[in-house]
């Protein structure tokens, strides 16, 4: 089942996301950090989209069929996995994929004093030196928005990695299930 790798996948990335999330809440003092650091910190923010295959599920759905199998728990199995965790993994994502929106804005497009660097982009000359841009980025981290800003995307990766462990293990428990029903025929 494709969505157990890609659940697989997300779960290693968000694992290794809460650390750095987490080290960006605890440090106190940030004047101690180069300005590369303080930069990453900004731009470590990731929206995503990932989704449910639920097309066979719909087509045995849409068929009219009174029931997708006579395996009543299987079934259940089914019902559960794409009509309550798809559905809730579609509504948790868009509200994931809006709240790094806002907070993106808030990182690149609220600062007046604040000027910073992605990737390629190092390469254009800045209007202010990397000293001042450094203490831009200190005052604006020690600014309780931003803490707060940081708090909702430590809580937000938190919550998806703990529902993406219950989603994965569902699916694994689904295709037990399903190799059960297949080897029983």
């Amino acid at each position: 089942m494709l969505d157990t790798l890609v659940f697989t996948q997300v779960i290693h990335l968000t694992q290794r996301e809460l650390p750095l999330l987490e080290s960006r809440l605890k440090t106190i003092n940030y004047n101690k950090l180069s300005f590369d650091s303080l930069n990453n910190f900004v731009i470590n923010s990731f929206g995503l989209d990932i989704k449910c295959s639920d097309k066979s599920y719909q087509k045995i759905i849409n068929l009219g069929l009174p029931s997708i199998t006579k395996n009543k728990r299987l079934e259940s199995f089914l019902e559960r996995y794409y009509q309550f965790f798809s559905n809730r993994l579609s509504v948790f994502i868009q509200y994931d994929k809006e709240q790094t929106q806002f907070e993106n804005h808030f990182w690149f497009y609220d600062q007046e004093d604040s000027e910073l660097f992605l990737a390629k982009s190092d390469s254009f000359p800045f209007i202010k030196n990397k000293e001042i841009r450094k203490k831009s980025l200190v005052k604006l981290f020690e600014s309780p928005k931003a803490r707060n800003f940081m708090r909702s995307e430590y809580y937000r990766t938190e919550q998806l990695f703990h529902f993406l462990m219950a989603i994965k293990n569902d699916a694994v428990n689904l295709i037990k299930e399903i190799e059960i029903e297949v080897s029983e025929e």
